[in-house]
This record gives C-alpha cells, structure tokens and sequence, in this order.
C-alpha cells in the first residue's frame, strides 16, 4: 500500500474530526417577572376557590349554526381577606379543555356541536389561553380600605355546527394576577 493511498484518508478523516460550526451570538434576552404571597381570598359563587356552575337546559333548536349562543349563566369570582393594593385579575388558563381557535371550553359530555364560551359581565367573549386576557377588567383593591371585591362572569353554550341532544361538561383551570 503507497503513502499516498493512506494519507488521503487519513487528512478526510482529520477535516472530519477538527471541522466544528461556526456560532455567531446575536442577542441575549432576559426574563423578569415577580412572585407574590396569595394577596386574596377567592370563592366561586361565595363557595370555595373550586365548584361547579349549572348551565340551564337548553333546546338543540336554538344551537343550530356555527357561533350560535344559548344558556346565558352568571358567575362570580368573589375576592376577600386581600392583603396588598393592586388591581386583580382572573386569568383562564390554556389547557387539554380548551379549544385553542375558538378559545371556548371543550365538550367531554354526550352533546355534539357544544362548546362552553366564558364571557365577561359585558358580553364580550374571553378567549381561554389568550394573553389578551391581561387587558380585561379586573377590580382594584386598596389596602387599607376594600379588601374584597367581585369578578363576575358568563357562562353560556356555544354551538360549533348543528348541535344533538346530550349531556354538556367542562372545565377550566384559572390564577388570579396582581398587577
């Protein structure tokens, strides 16, 4: 065997092994946030921080087309024993319940075509997940002073489509945010 035939790949075999990608660093970007001590006291429907709210019976004949809304429930989170000044907020949180493009709650009951929407006292529909949340209305506490306060809520059906009779259940996780 000739020196040449072992020095060819012997050198691919260096360039192989000595070759590394060339990193160029374009930025740092830095995180911050704060943690707070739980400011409030918070009870669905003045029960506990968990609970259920009941929708009433409604008809498939008024959930017939896609965006169709029916079975307007109120519900309130109640805030008390608040500590700290600051306006407070809920925040729903995006989950395995939540349809991410129409940011309503996804049906696991028998009913096809439902969904639950959540929407403010205002009417204006919440998109689950959505850090649009942050803008909503929330109730400002100042200590000493109010302690306690009121977020209140809708809960209503939502059909997707030509809705069939059955039973409608959700869920949604949430945080209360101080700012």
């Amino acid at each position: 065997m000739s020196r040449k035939s072992i020095f060819i790949p012997i050198s691919i075999a260096m360039f192989v092994l000595c070759s590394a990608p060339a990193y160029a660093s374009d930025g740092t970007i830095t995180f911050t946030g704060s943690l707070t001590a739980t400011t409030c006291t918070v009870a669905l429907n003045n029960g506990t921080a968990s609970g259920t709210v009941v929708l009433p019976n409604v008809s498939t004949s008024v959930l017939k087309v896609s965006g169709d809304v029916a079975g307007a429930t109120n519900f309130q989170l109640d805030l008390s024993n608040c500590t700290v000044s600051s306006t407070v907020k809920a925040y729903f949180e995006a989950g395995p319940t939540v349809n991410t493009v129409t940011g309503a709650l996804i049906n696991a009951g028998t009913a096809s075509n439902v969904e639950v929407q959540l929407v403010t006292d205002g009417g204006t529909p919440i998109a689950i997940g959505n850090s649009g949340q942050a803008t909503s209305t929330g109730v400002t506490i100042t200590v000493p002073g109010t302690t306690s306060g009121a977020l209140n809520y809708v809960a209503r059906y939502r059909a997707k489509g030509v809705t069939t009779a059955g039973t409608v259940t959700s869920s949604v996780t949430y945080s209360l945010t101080y700012s």
